[in-house]
C-alpha cells in the first residue's frame, strides 16, 4: 500500500539558516503517526511546508500519490489535508456551533450557478452542514458546549473545537500541531479516546507532540526530527530505545 503522505528529502533554507535538511516522513492510510523532536528541530516547519504555508527549497511531497509541494494552502486543503495550529483558531465571538457551520460551508452557493439555483440550494446546503456540525459535536463530546461562545470555553475544549472545525472538511489526512498542550491528565485521556475513535472511524492522523507517552500510546509509527533531519522512523514501541533518539532528544537519563 502506498503512503497517504510521503515526504522525501525535504529541505528548507532561510538564508544561512537550515530549518529542514533532507527530512523524510511517510504516513500510511488509516494510521496515527507521531512526529517528535527537540524544540527547534523543524517539526512545525515541516508541517508548514507540507500544508503550503512555507515553500521548500528542495524535495518532494505527495498526498495520495499527487505532488503538492509548492501549492497554496487552500489548494492543498481541497485535496484532502486539514491541520490545526499550536494556537487554536476560530471566531471567538461566535458560538461553538456557529464556528463549525462556518468551517463546513462551501462557496458553491456563492457562485453564479449557486445564485441561479437560488434559495432552495442554499437551504439544502445549510441543512447538510447543520447535520455535519451536530455529528462532529457528538463525536468529540462537545454537544454541551454547542451554544457557548468560543471565547468562553476552556483551552482544552477550544482545541477540541478546532479539531471539530477541521473535521467539517472530511479530510483524508488530519495534521495536529501540539493538540495536548494545556491539557491536564483527565483531558489528555479524553483526547486520547477521541483520536482513537476518529482513527477507528477512518481518519488518518499525523501528530506533532512533546508528550512522548501520549504519542507512543496513540501512534503506530513515530518519526523523530533533530536539526532538521529525520533521525528515526519506525514503530512507536522502538523509539525510546533508539540510541540516536536518546542522544539527540531524550538525554542521558534515558540512555
Amino acid at each position: 500500500m502506498s503512503p497517504l503522505l510521503n515526504v522525501q528529502k525535504a529541505s528548507l533554507h532561510f538564508g544561512s539558516l537550515i530549518a529542514l535538511d533532507a527530512a523524510t516522513l511517510s504516513v500510511e492510510p488509516g494510521t496515527i503517526t507521531g512526529l517528535i523532536g527537540p524544540n527547534g528541530a523543524g517539526k512545525t516547519t515541516l508541517f508548514n511546508a507540507v500544508t503550503g504555508y512555507a515553500r521548500l527549497t528542495s524535495g518532494e511531497v505527495t498526498l495520495d500519490g499527487s505532488r503538492i509541494e509548492g501549492l497554496a494552502p487552500h489548494a492543498i486543503a481541497k485535496k484532502g489535508m486539514a491541520r490545526t495550529f499550536q494556537t487554536s483558531a476560530g471566531f471567538p465571538n461566535l458560538t461553538v456551533w456557529e464556528n463549525l457551520m462556518v468551517a463546513g460551508c462551501s462557496r458553491s452557493s456563492e457562485s453564479l450557478l449557486g445564485s441561479i439555483r437560488g434559495r432552495r440550494n442554499w437551504s439544502d446546503e445549510e441543512h447538510a452542514v447543520d447535520k455535519a456540525a451536530e455529528y462532529q459535536l457528538r463525536r468529540l463530546g462537545l454537544s454541551d458546549l454547542r451554544d457557548r461562545l468560543l471565547r468562553d470555553v476552556s483551552i482544552p475544549d477550544a482545541r477540541l473545537v478546532e479539531i471539530a472545525r477541521q473535521l467539517m472538511m472530511s479530510p483524508k489526512l488530519l495534521l495536529l500541531d501540539e493538540p495536548a498542550a494545556g491539557f491536564g491528565p483527565e483531558k489528555i485521556s479524553l483526547l486520547t479516546r477521541v483520536l482513537r475513535t476518529l482513527n477507528e472511524q477512518g481518519t488518518t492522523v499525523l501528530i506533532i507532540e512533546h508528550n512522548i507517552r501520549f504519542v507512543v500510546e496513540l501512534a503506530s509509527t513515530v518519526f523523530v526530527l533533530a536539526r532538521g533531519q529525520t533521525i528515526f522512523g519506525g514503530p512507536a514501541s522502538d523509539v525510546t530505545r533508539d540510541k540516536e533518539v536518546q542522544r539527540n532528544y531524550l538525554g542521558g537519563a534515558h540512555a
